[in-house]
């Protein structure tokens, strides 16, 4: 009798070792599924403000008479750009933890619009004046590229405790996400399979 207790007690355990493994194994899946549809979420967002991003950071490296008429041209265009983006980003729902890297994102898009509205006020002015306000524009621009960075060490780590390939999300005046192979299932864009 109390080896038939031993083994329904034994058995017991071993099947609800067995449920809690399964279940387990699908919240893991069902986290990384999270994530990765995150961080396509934020590639597709990333792609909108890739060029305008890259404009402003290409003015680091123009002469100061260049930037401002670039500048002049393209600098409302790059504002909304970003403000637009910082919007849409507010409108995604992050898994729980990558949300403080979602406010991350948020606070770079708002630094690269804050960058694109100086360079649009070195119009206006002139010598050591324009120079020192073109100075601080680039300076935002590399603080709000420094924080979308830290954003994406957060996803990516969080994706690796997953199981998943990093978000390939590099910062927008990188030029877009970093190549990063699709889903399975899916196809890279132009690719004929």
């Amino acid at each position: 009798m109390v080896a038939a207790i031993t083994v329904l007690a034994m058995l017991s355990l071993v099947i609800g070792l067995v449920v809690n493994a399964r279940s387990s194994g699908n919240a893991t899946v069902e986290r990384r599924e999270a994530l990765e549809r995150y961080a396509g979420e934020m590639r597709a967002l990333l792609q909108r403000v890739a060029p305008p991003a890259g404009a402003v950071a290409a003015l680091a490296s123009v002469p100061a008479g260049k930037v401002v008429k670039s500048a002049e041209a393209d600098a409302t265009g790059w504002v909304k750009s970003f403000q637009e983006a910082a919007t849409e980003a507010g409108a995604i729902t992050p898994p729980v933890e990558v949300a403080p890297a979602h406010g991350l994102f948020l606070d770079s898009l708002l630094l690269y619009a804050s960058s694109a509205q100086t360079y649009g006020l070195a119009l206006d002015l002139q010598g050591r004046v324009q120079s020192g306000i073109l100075i601080q524009a680039s300076e935002q621009r590399a603080r709000a590229e420094s924080v979308w960075t830290n954003a994406v060490g957060v996803v990516d780590r969080s994706l690796a405790d997953a199981g998943a390939e990093p978000s390939g999300l590099a910062p927008p005046s990188a030029g877009g996400p970093a190549q990063i192979p699709p889903p399975e299932g899916e196809k890279n864009a132009g690719e004929d399979n």
